[in-house]
């Protein structure tokens, strides 16, 4: 289904969507990112608290973010 509504947009739309997924997904690998780190210090300062569920958690959109990423890529070199 995703390939169908892929195939109907533009090119020019097609490279859009590459570039506003490339900037949230790099923001997202940010956020995770500044999280880790902000549980390594929680572990170290307090011990294994139940904050370090939230990144965990957040890693299948990060997986959804990526595919998505490489669907439209392989729609944009299908075109060329």
């Amino acid at each position: 289904m995703k390939e169908n509504k892929l195939s109907k947009l533009s090119f020019e739309e097609l490279k859009k969507n590459e570039k506003n997924l490339k900037m949230i997904l790099f923001a997202f690998i940010g956020v995770l990112c500044f999280l880790i780190g902000v549980i390594i210090y929680s572990i170290v300062k307090k011990g294994i608290t139940a904050i370090i569920i939230i990144p965990i958690t957040l890693l299948p959109l990060l997986i959804l973010f990526y595919n998505n990423l490489n669907d439209i890529k392989s729609e944009i070199e299908s075109r060329k």
